[in-house]
């Protein structure tokens, strides 16, 4: 009898709790369709044992496909999210000059790797109605802030970006809703699992281009 790896364990849990992430949800939806699939085919008396791999095969590939266009998909939608959100939070100037002078005090905020420097710099420059550079140490300290996603904030960049809320409170709003999302990231480690899929054990000897091959032959209903 095989034994059931830690990795299946979690993710039969998964399925009955489900994840509360839309995004780990759908790969969990994706891939428990494919374990019925599987069944279906494995169940199929009309099919001998190299039509059932052939199916399998095209099954498995069709799921790494989709797992795989999911990601992309759920990916790029963060990302758009993210620069909407930080638009909203930080905008941009318009005016061709205005637009040099922020880039030339994004320069300077992206050059402070020490937190209490860009405390300090953001202090001087709110006290100085420097609002280009204010911004853009404050556009700096959000990005630094998140150490890894699904992981706490680094509170010192934390305390330079609410600073400059205290000193901009409109941009508080849009600014939470950005450290809201960026916090409902899973650790990578875990996310990653959720894109993987079993490979059907009847194509366990088998490298990838030989079920690429076998998957050519044949082809699968994931519905």
């Amino acid at each position: 009898m095989a034994m059931t790896s830690l990795w299946e364990l979690s993710q039969q849990q998964q399925q009955q709790d489900g994840t509360g992430n839309p995004v780990l949800d759908e790969a969990l939806r994706i891939n428990e369709s494919s374990q019925r699939v599987y069944d279906r085919i494995r169940k199929d008396a009309t099919l001998s044992d190299e039509g059932k791999r052939r199916k399998l095969a095209a099954a498995y590939t069709e799921t790494e496909r989709r797992l795989a266009a999911h990601k992309v998909t759920s990916d790029q939608a963060h990302a758009e999210q993210a620069a909407r959100l930080t638009r909203q939070a930080f905008g941009a100037p318009v005016d061709p000059i205005a637009q040099m002078s922020y880039r030339q005090a994004q320069q300077v905020a992206e050059g402070i790797d020490d937190p209490r420097t860009a405390q300090a710099k953001l202090e001087s420059a709110l006290a100085e109605g420097d609002n280009l550079l204010a911004q853009a140490i404050a556009r700096h300290a959000t990005g630094r802030s998140v150490v890894l996603p699904g992981f706490p904030p680094d509170p010192r960049w934390g305390a330079v970006v609410d600073a400059y809320t205290t000193a901009n409170p409109r941009t508080g709003e849009a600014l939470t809703q950005l450290d809201q999302m960026k916090q409902s990231q899973p650790n990578p480690i875990r996310e990653a699992a959720f894109f993987m899929t079993s490979k059907p054990s009847e194509l366990d000897k088998l490298q990838p281009h030989e079920i690429e091959t076998l998957a050519s032959d044949a082809t699968a209903d994931l519905t």
